[in-house]
């Protein structure tokens, strides 16, 4: 197949048979959805299969298209760091609900058999968040990062609270005044951390090889409200040195474990143009025992 020659990764994918996949710099070594996907394929006894493609970001426009000529294939997840990517990429065709946004980490084909963009990573951390601590209104809530993740995550909590995002660009500014969100330089996060309800970390300080790193240092942690709620959205490792420091100082906190099954079960269903509730319910079940 013409597109094994446009990843980095060793892989063999089966002629002629529908597939899906994720699509990320290092998504063979990172990424679950695989495991998630190909379990609920497993157990539904599908012949449908997730492959992982790692990706240089300068071919990323190219598997696009072959992608949007390739009749087998289904739709695909976006990992990191070309959400923002796909969604110029797909820019004339997004979701209505993801316009704004501005970062889609799920593909899918529409009526026209055309790929459409959408984001469902925001969707789902509001979601397991307020499962979890009940519905949230008028909170000031702090975003650090402003990535594909931050931007989801961010434009979903702003619907009824107050977001400040802290980040290290200046030109965040414009597109957090678009969506009634304060722009914060990262340089500022010591100073009015203080001030939140709600942080959730949205960069990748303390994931994969920076693991042993923090968005937030522990003397700022120990002087926060004990009340302040602690969400990081990475869910490998399970416990990020930000949640065991949070931990430890008896801080609410939240990982992405929850938000990561979540925003799969979105795409999922979507990518494999699932409407019935029962198998809904179905997926997400299994998507769950996968990784038990």
């Amino acid at each position: 197949m013409k597109i094994l020659s446009l990843i980095e990764n060793d892989l063999i994918i089966e002629e002629k048979q529908n597939y899906v996949a994720i699509i990320g710099s290092n998504a063979s070594t990172t990424a679950r959805s695989p495991k998630l996907w190909n379990y609920v394929y497993e157990k539904m006894n599908s012949n449908i299969k997730m492959y992982p493609l790692d990706v240089k970001g300068k071919n990323l426009k190219k598997i696009f298209k072959y992608l949007e000529k390739d009749k087998y294939f289904l739709g695909c997840s976006i990992a990191v760091p070309f959400k923002e990517k796909a969604f110029e990429i797909l820019k004339k065709n997004i979701d209505k609900n993801s316009i704004g946004i501005g970062s889609i980490n799920c593909v899918y084909r529409d009526r026209n058999f055309s790929l459409k963009g959408l984001n469902t990573d925001g969707i789902a951390s509001l979601e397991v968040f307020q499962n979890k601590f009940g519905r949230i209104k008028s909170k000031k809530v702090g975003v650090i990062g402003y990535g594909g993740v931050g931007k989801s995550v961010s434009a979903n909590f702003v619907q009824n609270n107050n977001v400040f995002i802290f980040s290290r660009k200046k030109k965040d500014n414009l597109n957090c005044k678009k969506l009634n969100m304060k722009w914060n330089n990262f340089s500022d996060l010591s100073k009015k951390i203080f001030d939140m309800d709600i942080i959730i970390n949205c960069t990748s300080l303390g994931f994969n090889t920076m693991k042993n790193k923090s968005p937030i240092n522990l003397n700022i942690l120990k002087k926060l409200n004990k009340k302040t709620i602690i969400f990081d959205v990475i869910y490998n490792p399970e416990k990020t040195k930000l949640l065991i420091n949070s931990e430890i100082l008896k801080l609410k906190t939240l990982n992405g474990s929850l938000m990561n099954i979540y925003q799969a079960l979105i795409a999922f269903k979507y990518v494999n143009n699932i409407k019935n509730k029962k198998t809904i319910i179905k997926v997400k079940n299994l998507m769950k025992s996968a990784v038990k």
